[in-house]
């Protein structure tokens, strides 16, 4: 683990999961989110090597959806904030059915579920970049955040108050893409908490996805199953929805079979490292709003190991059948 003072020694955070958050369109400057677990604590990073300037604005924020169902739940969804910026440097907020609320500034570790969380910010070099710079550092526990390895907890890095990463001479950087104000769930992105390998193991990718399709009708969604174990193994599969939900072959054609005669169809055997697609496919009904399908692979090696992937679909409000088109002339300029 890293020690979480502001700054970054050689390698430490050389084993972290990295985002480079300049290379998304409408951020401003060079910065990378770092994240990297223990199996006790979630550490967070924001390595600013573009922030080479000690403003008092200077700050960082990143946000999570605790349950990863897109649903704001009272008194479960985190937000922290620290830095120059933040009230006592540093600030853990919770959604209290209104909005976000103060829970502690600066952290409380005497809390339940608080303690060993610690938040620091500095100045100076790292792995990336020789010349000093803004370093943020968080450590959060993983009961704080109610996960634990191999599952997916929804990640923003932004929050209510503040961008993910602020230079305040020169603008901010925001994850998993630029944002313009207070951000909602739907805009957060997938972190996999990730655990040290076991016999049996997958993982379903991507953790979620959502779209809008016309009632009464029909869209698919596209799924890895990855065999993350270390022998062959059969994954069952099945979806939970209040709609029709239609397991196929990668074809879209063939429903997927019950290969190992467990009652429940499956993706067949698949060696350790590879992966087979398979497509989820949603039946719209004929009103409605939104639906969250909960779509799970089962180990038959290990029926105690899982992966649950979300498939989010809303229906839109209206449609033109056969598809219009239409142009004008801009005569003004």
């Amino acid at each position: 683990p890293p020690t979480i003072d502001g700054s970054m020694a050689a390698g430490e955070w050389s084993d972290a999961a990295s985002a480079d958050l300049g290379a998304i369109p409408g951020n401003d400057f060079q910065a990378y989110l770092l994240i990297k677990n223990d199996a006790n604590f979630l550490y967070v990073a924001y390595d600013a090597i573009g922030d080479t300037s000690m403003d008092f604005g200077d700050e960082a924020s990143v946000s999570f959806d605790t349950d990863h169902d897109i649903s704001e739940t009272v008194g479960g969804e985190s937000e922290f904030f620290w830095g120059a910026g933040a009230s006592n440097g540093q600030e853990h907020l919770v959604f209290d059915g209104m909005g976000w609320t103060t829970e502690d500034s600066p952290f409380d570790t005497g809390l339940p579920n608080h303690a060993g969380l610690a938040g620091a910010y500095g100045y100076g070099p790292s792995d990336l970049s020789v010349l000093d710079h803004r370093i943020y550092e968080l450590q959060i526990p993983l009961a704080l955040l109610n996960i634990a390895p191999a599952e997916v907890i929804g990640l923003l890095g932004a929050s209510d108050p503040s961008p993910g990463v602020m230079d305040s001479s020169v603008g901010y950087d925001c994850w998993p893409l630029a944002l313009t104000g207070p951000p909602s769930l739907s805009e957060y992105g997938d972190l996999r908490i990730g655990r040290a390998p076991k016999a049996a193991d997958l993982d379903l990718n991507p953790p979620s996805q959502s779209a809008r399709t016309a009632p009464s009708s029909s869209i698919d969604y596209t799924i890895t199953v990855e065999n993350r174990g270390t022998a062959n193994d059969v994954f069952d599969v099945q979806a939970m929805s209040a709609w029709i939900i239609d397991l196929l072959d990668s074809g879209g054609v063939n429903p997927l079979v019950d290969n190992d005669a467990d009652m429940i169809p499956d993706t067949g055997s698949i060696a350790p490292g590879a992966n087979v697609q398979i497509i989820a496919r949603v039946n719209t009904p004929a009103s409605g709003t939104c639906d969250d399908a909960l779509i799970t692979g089962t180990s038959s090696n290990d029926p105690a190991t899982s992966s649950t992937a979300v498939v989010r679909t809303c229906l839109t409000g209206a449609g033109l059948n056969p598809p219009h088109a239409d142009s004008g002339v801009d005569t003004d300029v």
